[in-house]
């Protein structure tokens, strides 16, 4: 099936489900929720990945996370990286 755009918001606590090979396009803020747009296969199995919130002057998250980007909420700059899958 041909790609399509789906949004996911990022959960603060909680991994992120998306479809396997999903591909990162944006990351902003939509109702005060940060929220990735990817694109992705449907069709594809979900897999779960972790997610890091990481405010400015916080610790970095472990080498395996991928730095997706930052957002600001209000006075506050959150940086947001995904861990590899989990198993």
């Amino acid at each position: 099936m041909a790609a399509r755009i789906f949004e996911h918001p990022i959960p603060d606590t909680t991994p992120l489900r998306l479809p396997r090979g999903a591909r990162i396009l944006k990351l902003d803020v939509q109702n005060d929720t940060p929220t990735i747009w990817a694109a992705v296969d449907p069709d594809a199995d979900q897999v779960v990945r972790s997610v890091a919130i990481v405010g400015t002057g916080g610790s970095m998250p472990p080498e395996h996370f991928e730095y997706v980007d930052s957002v600001q909420l209000g006075p506050l700059v959150w940086h947001i990286f995904l861990g590899a899958e989990l198993t």
